[in-house]
């Protein structure tokens, strides 16, 4: 009875591992169909463009029989030599490169600088409310109309430029995309102030409204190359004849997590001018921050204005 039971363990044992074996082997017949097709759709492209990669197209002279030569052309790693020196083949592909580079940097500043906003509420809410306006705006505070108008305050943070104005009588709309910014100086300025959730460059919750003035304070430096050149004719529109549009352009670092980009002063003049809008003024200012004051940040206010 114990030797029986012997062999038939041992053949138990040996039938489990050629079960074993045959379920291993199953499962490479089930995924051989999806590894060729895997070879086929993903493989064999990254090869062959590889293989193009080495390759040129076009007509040229054969170097060693002087005959013209059609087709492609076996060139090995001049081509990849080109793109890095920007010339033959390669040289549209640094401006390629770059292009591709900025708009994609781009499509995800812009959140950024939001969220970045956004993670910084309150201190942002405590730092502006340490800002006197009338020491910000002085260098072109004579600009703002003398009798009580429609006013129009974009990237208007917790309100404290949207308050000072319609402390001088002013009706002022205040668009601010952050949520917790705007909620802030909603409390702030209460029924004196409109609040709307919008930002630059549509503006598009404005629609055809007209404002006696325009201000946008520390704003510019979030708004990349392609927004900065939509924005001037939208903000002409919104602008009645005669009113100041006025903004201040920063120069200097910017916070991480609330990217800046580079603001010239000519550059801006210049899309203005091609808005049909007029320089009324340009002056230099100092940050009224002395945190800022300290890491080099300056300002450039234009006073611009629609004949």
């Amino acid at each position: 009875m114990t030797t029986v039971a012997a062999r038939s363990t041992t053949t138990g044992g040996r039938r489990g591992k050629k079960i074993g074996g045959d379920h291993g082997g199953m499962a490479y017949l089930l995924l051989l169909p999806t590894l060729i097709l895997l070879a086929l759709v993903v493989g064999f492209p990254l090869v062959l463009s590889a293989w193009q990669s080495l390759m040129q197209s076009g007509q040229g002279i054969d170097p060693t029989t002087g005959l013209i030569i059609q087709g492609d052309t076996f060139v090995g790693l001049d081509n990849y030599i080109d793109a890095v020196t920007g010339t033959g083949a390669g040289a549209g592909f640094w401006n390629a490169f770059w292009n591709t580079t900025l708009f994609t940097v781009v499509g995800v500043s812009i959140e950024t600088v939001l969220a970045g906003y956004a993670d910084a509420a309150e201190d942002q809410i405590a730092r502006c409310a340490r800002i006197d306006p009338a020491r910000l705006l002085s260098p072109v505070a004579d600009f703002l109309p003398q009798a009580a108008g429609e006013l129009l305050d974009i990237g208007a943070g917790p309100g404290v430029n949207a308050q000072w104005l319609a402390g001088r009588g002013h009706r002022v709309t205040a668009v601010e995309p952050v949520r917790a910014l705007r909620e802030a100086g909603a409390a702030r300025c209460g029924p004196a102030v409109r609040w709307i959730d919008d930002r630059l460059p549509d503006l598009a919750s404005l629609g055809d409204t007209r404002f006696d003035g325009i201000l946008l304070s520390a704003v510019w430096q979030h708004l990349d190359a392609g927004d900065r050149a939509v924005a001037p004719p939208r903000l002409a529109g919104l602008l009645a004849a005669g009113g100041p549009l006025i903004l201040s352009l920063r120069h200097g670092p910017g916070a991480a997590s609330r990217p800046v980009f580079p603001c010239e002063a000519q550059e801006t003049l210049g899309q203005a001018v091609a808005a049909r809008l007029i320089v009324e003024r340009q002056v230099a200012a100092p940050s009224v921050q002395a945190k800022n004051a300290a890491a080099g940040v300056t300002w450039t206010w234009l006073v611009l204005a629609r004949p």
